[in-house]
């Protein structure tokens, strides 16, 4: 007797690869260390930087990027050497929303254009147009609280001209004159440029030549102060000619 056959066995199905990646997880989503910092730093960015906010818990952040918690651990460090995250330990905790040290950046920059061997006339390339404008726009700006910090400035390098530019303490008067513009990327690039030059100038110089600048300041603060921008880059632009001369 002829033996009926079976039913075929169903064929399996074969798996189609899609954009989800082999584990489920988004295919485009960062991967390295430095790739998953970078796309919570552009986040954190586009949220409007909320200092102080609770921003993830590691959890949250795992399962967002698909990454190992060894991988995100290195993404951490990244994020808190740039001051744009922290840790927050016990109940609640996770990654909060930190704000940057702007004097520790200015001092990081620095020190690597020390490192790569800036040359004066480096710099000389791009500090009076930075210096200038800034002068201008405080003339065009100040106000009665920023003219009380320029009038302190001139008495403090008036009480100590040997100090002026040496001092860390002391107020400096092309850092005060770029806050006064309004202008806060004028005032981060003339924080890198005066940081620059008090590296490279000589203490002796600066001693021999204090008063000097201290008048000179005390010139521009008096432009500044009138409202005149025009007698302001004027004189601003004669004191980096003395800068120049002197070497730093």
């Amino acid at each position: 007797m002829d033996a009926t056959p079976g039913p075929e066995p169903e064929a399996q199905a074969t798996p189609v690869a899609d954009a989800s990646g082999a584990d489920g997880t988004d295919s485009g989503a960062p991967r390295s260390p430095q790739a998953v910092a970078e796309a919570i730093e552009l986040d954190v960015i586009a949220r409007g930087w909320p200092v102080g906010s609770l921003y993830a818990t590691q959890v949250e952040l795992e399962e967002r990027y698909g990454v190992s918690r060894t991988v995100l651990r290195e993404a951490t460090g990244i994020l808190v050497d740039h001051q744009v995250l922290e840790p927050r330990r016990g109940r609640g905790g996770g990654l909060v929303v930190t704000a940057p040290d702007q004097s520790r950046a200015v001092r990081s920059i620095a020190l690597l254009l020390s490192y790569q061997q800036l040359t004066v006339e480096e710099l000389e390339d791009v500090r009076p147009p930075i210096e200038l404008l800034a002068v201008r726009l405080a003339a065009q700006r100040v106000d009665d609280a920023s003219a009380d910090r320029i009038r302190a400035v001139v008495e403090a390098e008036r009480r100590d001209p040997y100090g002026i530019g040496m001092r860390q303490e002391m107020p400096n008067m092309h850092v005060v004159l770029a806050e006064v513009s309004g202008n806060r990327a004028l005032q981060l690039f003339a924080e890198i440029i005066t940081s620059v030059s008090r590296q490279g100038a000589s203490a002796a110089r600066r001693r021999q030549d204090g008063e000097r600048l201290v008048e000179e300041h005390a010139e521009i603060a008096g432009a500044v102060l009138a409202g005149d921008p025009e007698a302001a880059e004027r004189l601003m632009a004669a004191h980096l000619q003395s800068l120049r001369e002197l070497g730093f």
